[in-house]
């Protein structure tokens, strides 16, 4: 449903799709990636040779394709241990082919068995043989049986295993299944549980998978039996959310994370059976969504003691099975047992003893004898009937506390009612005011009802009490009331930024979407990028001004408002407006001091303990205020890098994959290990971006038709693999100056330790400043008053 959907997919959306670079050890990048002569390579030379712009090329080669290979070869081989056989699958993406025609396959790393030469070019120079598994196209369901190897693997190992053979594997690596398959399944084939080793899809994901589909997923069905799941850390993201049925039988589960069960947007079975589970939904899910789907619950043969009581609040559940859990007092109050004898199916075993019913009565339903206490009486102290005078006293106080009751909602109603005509006075007084700012807002309080307020807050409770408690968040909290939000100025698919007004101070208020506010997930990496933002403080970074929220659907970052919007917007108008030459940026005038300015932003970034990578640098998230200073702003995937990230060893890498594809460093692409360095590779593509007034690589000479998106996806993917292995970069127009161009290519160099510091860069753009003889102040070209662009946060 809407409201638990990641969202529209972005661009970026196909390059997170990558699934072969994950590998935590890659061999170092080919060699001579900062050679001039290399095709479509950034060259002075070249540039300076033609009168006019041209698009660098990306013509494919022959070696691309066996040095691809040779990375994924290299990659697994790396990852595995000796006679390791993985079941694992490699689907088309932005920089490699699919193997197997992209269904399943079973690799083994073995240096006694040759290699089979099924599927992976070099694979013998790793110790690799493969095992393509037939059955798996054209068909909705995916049926795995596997088992653990014999101790000597099959020699020769086989090149294909049939549909519906037993499938002999150490480890999983479920990385993409089609879109359009509904139905996954693992059964283990043993009398005993199947040891399941599942390994990370990349090196710093922060959750397991066992499947995950390649973009939108169709997957509704997840069966897993007879898996030894008990050392695996199942959380949120193990399988697709949009689940509606869930069953893992005799998994040796004890528990299930309420992160992991709140994830889910329409799940209506689970499944839990011949675990050991003694407790779930302990706190019922913060989506509305999830509790309304759940249809059937079968939690048989697990470690129950008490009756779980709290899951009859699921409003649609028509099944309940606790069969097989030695749960030895049973008492239920009348209105549970309203709910009980209205579901269609309630198993459980209990045997009725009159000695264990004092309190109430015995009452059978569903063929189960069940001690049933008053609803009223079970969640109030006893009160034992005793003589006239207990009884009459009894009657005095609850007299007394209905009286007082009576007050109490009457002073109530009375203080709601004044608020409430407060309120309007309040907001006609807005209405009447004519302040010349208030008028270019809407100035209309973004409040909700006192009622849906409450309503979110109770959802997320300990959610609530983490943004009071959170020292940064307490730090910079403003009352909402203050806030007057106006016009919606950008939408993405995480968030909507408005216009508007906080104390006479023109602001940007940047909130959550109402269908991403009921997820914890959505609003936690909220938080996250609030929290981030309350630690920065440059002249070079958009003002936080700070956070507010009635409640959490509200929850709202404010910051400064830049009036000439991004500079991806201003760098487009100016390159297609009719206009005299004297309004275009020029390095001479603007262009430098814009680029300095990001600079300066990334070496405040990169200099803080720990040090903060951006990693989505782009012009797009560069944002100009009225006097063309530059000022970075989207940290919604910026991250600070920890000790641990260099020297912790395996699954602390950086993660792969993150930032808009074509400004991403190489050693991204490649995924490797990464840090603040990839900040200077994306500056460089901005610098081309700046001198050109147009996007790199793609862009009005370059571009593919908008309606053939084969086309573009493949040149998309040349792109990206020409950019990894570091023989093409961005262009540049021919009367770009020889220092910006020089301070390009060594910000693109493929190599991280190649590449200046952000410190580094600013001395060199002060430099070029010194030799062109003006000052960091940016010459106003045009004037302010003739291009003015709506001034935002990313809602990326």
């Amino acid at each position: 449903m809407s409201s638990r959907q990641r969202g529209v997919l972005h661009f970026i959306a196909g390059f997170v799709g990558i699934t072969v670079f994950y590998f935590e050890v890659i061999a170092a990048q080919v060699t001579g990636s900062s050679s001039s002569s290399r095709p479509g390579a950034l060259r002075t030379d070249d540039i300076s040779s033609s009168p006019t712009r041209t698009i660098s090329s990306y013509d494919s080669n022959a070696s691309s394709e066996d040095e691809t290979a040779a990375y994924i070869a290299r990659g697994y081989a790396s990852t595995m241990n000796e006679n390791e056989q993985r079941l694992t699958i490699i689907r088309d993406s932005l920089l490699t082919e699919s193997v197997c025609d992209g269904e399943p396959m079973v690799i083994l790393k073995s240096s006694t068995v040759p290699a089979n030469g099924a599927c992976l070019a070099a694979q013998s120079r790793y110790n690799l043989s493969c095992s393509c598994l037939s059955g798996f196209t054209n068909t909705t369901v995916w049926d795995f049986c596997i088992r653990a190897p014999d101790a000597e693997p099959t020699s020769p190992f086989p090149t294909t295993i049939s549909d519906g053979n037993v499938v002999r594997v150490d480890s999983l690596m479920m990385l993409e299944v089609p879109p359009d398959l509904l139905t996954f399944k693992i059964h283990g084939d043993s009398s005993n549980l199947v040891p399941v080793n599942l390994e990370k899809a990349t090196a710093d994901d922060d959750n397991l998978a066992i499947v995950r589909s390649q973009g939108v997923s169709s997957l509704t069905n997840v069966d897993l039996f007879n898996l030894d799941l008990a050392e695996v850390p199942i959380a949120s993201g193990f399988v697709p959310t949009t689940l509606t049925s869930l069953s893992m039988r005799r998994c040796n589960l004890s528990s299930l994370g309420q992160p992991f069960l709140e994830s889910f947007t329409a799940l209506e079975s689970l499944n839990l059976a011949a675990n050991r589970i003694s407790s779930i939904y302990s706190n019922l899910p913060g989506s509305i969504e999830a509790i309304n789907a759940m249809t059937e619950i079968n939690l048989a043969n697990n470690s129950f003691t008490e009756f779980p009581a709290h899951l009859l609040q699921f409003p649609n559940l028509q099944k309940l099975d606790l069969s097989g859990n030695s749960i030895t007092n049973l008492t239920v109050t009348s209105d549970d047992l309203a709910v009980i004898s209205q579901l269609s199916v309630f198993q459980i075993d209990i045997h009725a003893n009159g000695s264990d019913c004092d309190n109430g009565e015995w009452q059978e339903v569903h063929n189960t004898k069940l001690c049933v206490v008053n609803s009223v009486s079970a969640s109030t102290p006893e009160v034992v009937a005793g003589s006239a005078k207990d009884n009459a006293t009894n009657w005095t106080i609850f007299v007394l506390v209905a009286a007082f009751g009576g007050c109490f909602v009457g002073f109530l109603l009375f203080f709601l009612a004044t608020r409430f005509v407060q309120y309007q006075q309040e907001r006609q007084h807005e209405a009447d005011s004519s302040s010349p700012v208030a008028e270019d807002v809407q100035t209309s309080r973004a409040g909700d009802s006192t009622a849906i307020q409450a309503f979110y807050n109770s959802l997320h409770p300990t959610m609530n009490a983490e943004l009071v408690k959170d020292p940064v968040i307490a730090s910079f909290r403003l009352k909402y009331k203050d806030l007057h939000v106006g016009r919606c100025i950008s939408k993405g698919g995480f968030g909507l930024v408005y216009m508007g007004m906080y104390k006479h101070r023109r602001v940007a208020i940047k909130k959550i979407m109402r269908e991403k506010c009921e997820k914890l997930s959505q609003i936690r990496m909220f938080i996250r990028e609030i929290t981030l933002m309350g630690s920065l403080k440059h002249d070079r970074i958009v003002e936080f001004i700070g956070v507010a929220w009635d409640s959490l659907r509200n929850l709202s970052a404010v910051t400064e408002y830049m009036e000439r919007g991004d500079l991806r917007d201003v760098l487009h108008i100016l390159k297609h407006r009719e206009s005299n030459i004297d309004h275009e940026l020029t390095w001479q005038g603007t262009k430098l001091t814009i680029a300095l300015h990001i600079a300066e932003g990334l070496a405040y970034m990169h200099s803080l303990n720990p040090k903060v990578i951006h990693r989505d640098l782009k012009s797009k998230n560069v944002l100009l205020n009225n006097a063309y200073e530059a000022k970075l702003s989207d940290f919604g995937v910026s991250r600070e890098r920890q000790v641990a990230d260099v020297a912790g060893g395996p699954g602390r890498f950086m993660t792969p994959g993150v930032g808009t594809s074509f400004w991403i460093a190489p050693e991204v692409l490649l995924g490797r290990d990464y840090d603040e360095r990839a900040d200077i590779f994306s500056f460089g593509i901005v610098l081309s971006e700046i001198d050109t007034d147009d996007y790199p690589y793609w862009n009005s000479g370059s571009a593919p038709a908008q309606d053939n998106p084969d086309e573009r996806r493949s040149q998309e993917q040349k792109i990206l693999e020409k950019v990894a292995l570091g023989s093409l970069r961005p262009t540049f127009y021919n009367d770009c100056p020889p220092g910006v161009l020089a301070l390009a290519s060594s910000c693109l160099e493929g190599r991280p330790e190649n590449r200046p510091s952000a410190s580094e860069v600013v001395l060199t753009i002060k430099e070029l400043m010194r030799e062109m003889q003006f000052d960091s102040k940016p010459r106003l070209e045009p004037e302010p008053d003739e291009i003015v662009t709506d001034g935002f946060l990313s809602s990326a």
